[in-house]
């Protein structure tokens, strides 16, 4: 894959401001919301539970601490040490491995629960991503996903003008850029991200058919929208809602 080493190299570079922040996060509204989403959604006591992309360990710490069995991958090696870090100032275990999630080494129908956040949209084989959480998740398991369109702004008309109004009415830096502690330059995952195969389409439609296809059920998807009044070719408003960001539940 072309871009897979330079992703990995960005992510590497970002790790401690990762880590900075979800240590924040988790301490927060957003932390307590997403123990409490688990609580709900996890049945099973101990549950075999993969977090694929789990970069400094935000999910791994919430669901170790709920008494899961976790095995947390992630590509790149130094957001597993900030996660293993994360873990262990929490007195919390988890089996943290270094794995591409477009190739996942782990047999069939291995996990009760997959979790993921903020993965899919980074990759350039997210349909092959798709298959394997399908693969390596158990008969009646279940699938928790969360992503969004966040680089769609630079082929989507809509995308673009809800991005810079969004720029115009944010108040401060947003939390990856308070904690970015290494001062890395961001514009680099913007650049890859131009040619990353997600970034041009809009979603979770697209996401809803790689389930379908795969053979998933139960799907359900909370989303996030953005307003915003597109005109016609006559130069008529239209308006219109957006997906921004959303929450897949699926069962195999």
């Amino acid at each position: 894959m072309k871009y897979l080493n330079e992703i990995q190299e960005y992510w590497n570079a970002r790790s401690n401001g990762f880590l900075s922040a979800s240590v924040e996060e988790l301490e927060t509204e957003s932390g307590e919301w997403w123990r409490g989403y688990f609580k709900q959604k996890i049945s099973t006591e101990s549950a075999e539970i993969l977090d694929c992309g789990t970069g400094a360990g935000f999910f791994a710490v919430i669901l170790s601490g709920l008494g899961h069995r976790v095995t947390a991958v992630d590509y790149s090696p130094e957001m597993l040490k900030r996660a293993e870090a994360s873990l262990a100032g929490r007195n919390l275990e988890a089996e943290l491995l270094a794995m591409d999630a477009q190739a996942l080494q782990f047999q069939n129908n291995r996990f009760d629960v997959i979790v993921s956040r903020n993965l899919i949209w980074n990759l350039e084989q997210p349909e092959c991503a798709y298959a394997e959480l399908f693969r390596v998740l158990k008969p009646g398991g279940t699938l928790i996903l969360e992503d969004g369109n966040y680089y769609l702004h630079l082929h989507d008309r809509a995308y673009a003008a809800i991005h810079e109004e969004s720029k115009k009415s944010r108040v401060g830096d947003t939390s990856h850029q308070r904690h970015n502690t290494d001062n890395v330059d961001m514009t680099i995952i913007e650049r890859i991200a131009e040619h990353l195969p997600l970034s041009s389409r809009r979603r979770p439609q697209w996401d809803f058919e790689q389930l379908v296809r795969l053979g998933f059920s139960a799907i359900n998807i909370n989303v996030r929208y953005a307003d915003y009044g597109e005109n016609d070719e006559q130069g008529n408003d239209i308006p219109g809602r957006y997906p921004v960001r959303f929450l897949i539940t699926a069962a195999k």
